[in-house]
């Protein structure tokens, strides 16, 4: 059951030369796109897209998605709700233009009344309507900070047959509801899984040493026959750099045996740092980078889904 592998990569890269330079690195043919330079793609200017066409058919990357990068917004904010409009129809001219299928955006902010999923489902067909007239695929993600239990009503009440989920089970693990039950009931509309895991306060770890439960969710996967792609979206890099400041000081303090030594008791506060480098097989000594860590996790999700 191989998939396709897809990485936001502007976390090891800021330039999209670097990105494409980044998936060729990490066995990647799909990257997705966010930010090139520190801007979001909306943001970037004609003559630019031109640039970034020529450099795209030249590397023999694909661009699987563009993250559309609306503002957060309460359902009940009209001003946010046109400016993300004019923003998603951007995007999606873009994406015509770099021959992107896929467009990703994150819900409004809604809470737990009904009328608060009802103006969730205007909005988004209002989306669609974009979405659909490019002919592109909408993909719906949703926020660490929406107060929602569930978006089941939401996605059933939307009209256009080309808007489906983003699934990111970390999302679902932090709002302690059940990754494998929304899996369950969401799996029809799911096109693409964010393949992270977290733990109790919303640090990224290497995948199934968090409370994501997404090993067991790639059972479920592969017993379903998913049909998706898996889409990396994690930034390591201050657990890298936590890593390898106590890496440093260890060195320097010579705490090799109090820390690794038979017998010896692991610092607490400084455990998870040395369990993470561990898990990547890295060297006691060794520093490590963020491409270490995300590669890893292409390698750990080529193994699984093969």
């Amino acid at each position: 059951m191989k998939l396709a592998i897809t990485a936001y990569l502007e976390s090891l890269d800021g330039s999209f030369e670097g990105q494409l330079k980044k998936a060729k690195e990490l066995g990647l043919n799909y990257i997705s796109l966010r930010t090139i330079d520190g801007l979001k793609v909306h943001e970037i200017d004609q003559n630019e897209i031109l640039k970034l066409k020529e450099t795209l058919k030249k590397s023999k990357i694909k661009i699987m998605e563009i993250d559309a990068c609306l503002n957060t917004y309460n359902c009940s904010d009209s001003k946010g709700h046109k400016e993300a409009l004019l923003k998603l129809d951007k995007i999606a001219k873009i994406a015509s233009e770099l021959g992107v299928l896929n467009i990703v955006a994150y819900l409004p902010i809604y809470g737990t009344k009904v009328e608060e999923y009802d103006q969730v489902i205007k909005l988004v067909n209002a989306y669609s309507l974009i979405t659909d007239r490019a002919k592109k695929k909408l993909l719906l993600r949703r926020k660490h900070d929406d107060l929602g239990t569930s978006i089941t009503h939401i996605i059933n009440g939307i009209k256009s047959k080309y808007v489906g989920l983003s699934f990111d089970p970390c999302v679902v693990a932090l709002k302690n509801e059940s990754v494998t039950t929304n899996y369950r009931v969401l799996k029809n509309y799911i096109q693409s899984v964010v393949t992270i895991d977290v733990d109790e306060e919303d640090n990224p770890q290497l995948i199934g040493y968090g409370k994501a439960e997404v090993l067991e969710l790639f059972k479920r996967m592969i017993n379903d026959e998913y049909k998706g792609y898996l889409t990396i979206d994690v930034d390591f890099n201050d657990i890298v750099l936590k890593v390898n400041q106590e890496t440093t000081q260890k060195e320097a303090k010579g705490l090799k045996k109090l820390i690794f030594g038979s017998g010896a008791r692991v610092n607490k506060k400084n455990e998870k740092y040395f369990l993470f480098k561990k898990r990547l097989l890295a060297k006691e000594d060794a520093l490590i980078t963020s491409t270490d860590a995300i590669l890893n996790q292409v390698q750990v999700l080529k193994k699984i889904f093969k």
